[in-house]
């Protein structure tokens, strides 16, 4: 049987990419080794993954994934916060996440993809770039931790995330659709109008594969 990580990607294919990488990659300096060692396992990552993603890729849920106002927050708490808020999130295609805690934003971004919405994301919190970004989305809302006055049209305040219950620890993990746009980032557009650049989960999900992997094979 072959051994799986927690994303469903054969543990031997990330080893193998890494392998691969260090051996591609000789002769040159440490920084481009890692330019070079990454691109090879982003792309053998890309053809392996499958088509659903975990939301998380955390095997205990007492692990410890975040800090909050000085207190841990472990895997199984933080899925709690998230389940809670994409419980109350409006039905949507996008929604503009305006939180500025950084903790706040993770949350948010992660309920918002659990919901199948994507995170819009402007080049900046000033009114005039966020109702650009929704104007480009009709029917599309905003959230933030914050009370904000004038806040942009349908905006929705985060739950208090300390009161979410914490679910069953034996729960499976959410998955989430690979292929799924999860995050519309927009440039400044200072050059002209701003553009827009989307991340799929499934690149997301690549992309801290390779980071990973390479951090593994250098430690």
């Amino acid at each position: 049987m072959r051994q799986l990580n927690r994303r469903g990607t054969p543990v031997a294919v990330i080893h193998a990419a890494v392998h691969r990488a260090a051996r591609s990659c000789g002769g040159m300096t440490n920084r481009d080794q890692g330019d070079c060692g990454l691109a090879i396992v982003y792309d053998t990552y890309q053809r392996e993954a499958p088509p659903r993603l975990p939301l998380l890729d955390a095997a205990d849920p007492a692990r410890i994934v975040a800090w909050r106002h000085g207190e841990p927050v472990n895997a199984a708490r933080f899925l709690a916060q998230v389940q809670a808020v994409a419980a109350g999130l409006p039905a949507a295609t996008a929604a503009v996440n305006l939180c500025e805690d950084r903790y706040a934003f993770l949350v948010a971004f992660c309920a918002i993809a659990l919901r199948g919405q994507a995170n819009l994301l402007p080049s900046s919190r000033a009114p005039q770039a966020v109702d650009e970004v929704m104007a480009a989305h009709p029917g599309c809302y905003a959230l933030g931790e914050q009370a904000l006055d004038p806040a942009p049209r349908g905006y929705h305040r985060l739950p208090l995330l300390e009161a979410a219950p914490v679910s069953a620890t034996d729960a499976p993990w959410p998955m989430v659709p690979a292929d799924q746009v999860v995050a519309i980032g927009y440039t400044s557009g200072s050059t002209g109008a701003p553009s827009a650049n989307r991340k799929t989960w499934h690149s997301f999900h690549a992309s801290n594969a390779g980071n990973l992997a390479m951090l593994q094979a250098a430690v």
